[in-house]
Order: C-alpha cells, then sequence, then structure tokens
C-alpha cells in the first residue's frame, strides 16, 4: 500500500512483520515487529501518521509511521483478521474476519464501535466509502463488504444497518473498491470475473470475463478511469473503465499476485505476489520500476 504522500510504500507478509520503503530509493526504512502471526492487511491512515495491520493471530494493530511504535492493540476477533481499513476522516478502523463479522475501532482509544454482522461465511473485505462532492447524499458514511458467501452487503455506519445484498457471483469475493465518484464499487472474485456494480439500485452495470483463473485484488486509478487487477496466473491487468478495453498485462512475478496499489498520482501500480516481492510499475508504459524482497 503507498503512504499518502507518495514518498512510501509498506508491504507485509507471513513472517510477521510489515515493512515501510522509499519508493524512489527501494531502500527499506523501518520493520515493525509485534504481530504472532501472519500479517495479513496493512493500511495507512488518511493523513499519513499511522498505519493499521491485521493478522491471523486474530488481531489488528495500530502503529505511528515516523517512529515504528506500535500505540494500539485491538482485540474481540475470533478467527483470522483479513482486512483493516480507515474511514475517510481516519477516525474509525473497520475489521472483516473469518468469524463472519465486521467490527467498527475507534481509533483514538482503541474502543469497539459497532459489530456488524450478516455475512454467512468468511469475510475477506470491508471498505469505507469515498467522501466525493459527486456522491448523491449519504454517500461517506457507508461501507461495503464481500467475501466467501458470494454476497456484497452495503452497511450503514451510523446504525449499523445492512442496506443492501448484491448477488451476482458465482464464488467467493476476494476484493472490493469503491470508484472514486462513491456510487460505484468493482469486486473481484474466485468465479474468474471482475464486475462492476452500481450501489443505488445493486445492478451490475459490467462484467470483465475472460480470466482463466482466480482475481485476486481490484482497484481504481485516483481519475476513476482505468482498473487495476491482480491475479492468480501471476499477472496485473489494466482496463479501460469506459470502453471496458483491456490496456495492458503486466508480466515479471513468479507466483500468484495478491494485492495491488495505485500511487496517489496515478502513474505507479504497486503490486506484491506470493513468490516475496512488491513490484513497482509504470502505469503508462508497463516497465517495471522496482522489485523489493520483502
Amino acid at each position: 500500500i503507498f503512504h499518502p504522500s507518495g514518498k512510501f510504500i509498506a508491504s507485509c507478509g507471513d513472517d510477521q512483520l510489515i515493512k515501510i520503503w522509499d519508493v524512489r530509493s527501494g531502500k527499506c526504512l523501518k520493520v515493525l515487529s509485534g504481530h504472532n502471526g501472519w500479517v495479513l492487511r496493512i493500511n495507512f491512515s488518511p493523513d499519513g501518521k499511522l498505519i493499521a495491520s491485521s493478522s491471523n493471530d486474530k488481531s489488528i494493530r495500530i502503529w505511528e509511521v515516523e517512529t515504528g511504535r506500535c500505540i494500539r492493540v485491538l482485540q474481540g476477533h475470533q478467527d483470522w483478521v483479513v482486512s483493516v481499513n480507515f474511514s475517510p476522516d481516519g477516525k474509525i478502523i473497520a475489521s472483516s474476519s473469518f468469524d463472519r463479522d465486521i467490527r467498527l475501532w475507534q481509533v483514538s482509544n482503541g474502543d469497539r464501535i459497532k459489530i456488524l454482522q450478516g455475512h454467512t461465511f468468511w469475510v475477506w473485505t470491508a471498505v469505507f466509502s469515498p467522501v466525493s462532492a459527486a456522491s448523491p447524499k449519504g454517500i461517506g458514511n457507508q461501507i461495503a463488504s464481500a467475501g466467501s458467501d458470494k454476497t456484497i452487503k452495503i452497511w450503514d455506519i451510523s446504525d449499523g444497518r445492512c442496506l443492501k445484498t448484491i448477488k451476482g457471483h458465482t464464488n467467493q469475493i476476494w476484493s472490493l473498491t469503491y470508484h472514486p465518484d462513491g456510487q460505484r464499487i468493482a469486486t473481484g472474485s474466485d468465479d474468474q470475473t471482475v464486475r462492476i456494480w452500481d450501489i443505488t439500485d445493486g445492478k451490475c452495470l459490467q462484467t470483465i470475463q475472460g480470466y482463466t483463473n482466480s482475481v485476486k485484488s481490484v482497484q481504481f486509478t485516483p481519475n476513476g478511469k482505468q482498473l487495476v487487477s491482480a491475479h492468480q496466473d501471476r499477472t496485473v491487468k489494466i482496463w479501460d473503465v469506459f470502453s471496458h478495453q483491456h490496456l495492458c498485462t503486466l508480466k515479471g512475478h513468479d507466483s500468484p499476485v495478491l494485492s495491488v496499489a495505485l500511487h496517489p498520482n496515478g502513474e505507479l501500480i504497486a503490486s506484491g505476489s506470493e513468490d516475496g516481492t512488491i513490484k513497482i510499475w509504470d502505469i503508462r508504459n508497463g516497465e517495471c520500476l522496482k522489485t523489493l524482497e520483502h
């Protein structure tokens, strides 16, 4: 995941560590240690001062980026915690777990705010809606979640209600991302498709097919014009959101690609793979600029 400044990138893995890297030089600047299991997901706070991590040790940790110090350990999930995300204002963390729950936590004191329940199997991802001028009233205080029950759920943060359950995928959903306009989401699934949905009415606007394997991660570029996806077949693919055309395939990893992230300026892609590397790519020409060994 890229730091909001674009100057740093963070990685995590089964070595129980989080590493922070300088994007330009490729040097590892800090190693954060404290989890007692695989670190499965990490995310920077919107102001870039904190990083949150989730692990199969069933905990979430909050770290200071500048010092590398763990300032809070959030406990309560009964199984692996497989995603962690900050709200747009940085005040709340959402975590999702194999225990089928989504938990909301207060960043300032670590208190649990709410438990969102309704999924019937593992919840792989829970993401806050962005705050956007183009969004209809009320968008920005919602969460979209997805998982192994093949459904997407839209939740109201204020009261914890499930507003909508969206169905269409025929296998588990690994990844979900909001379009910058806050009105659409994209999902990647084991059914070998990427789908783009209208969250207002739950309709599938587009199904991108032609894959021969699982789609592990999806991310829109910051301008919303392209969609980047990570694949079981060791590749990263770039799509045009409006024309639905496949623009480019990035090859270089030796194992399945599990995650993709976009630089804040939209010009760089970072991909993380089971091969233990993070690759930084130029989105304009598909060139691999750096390979970092986690």
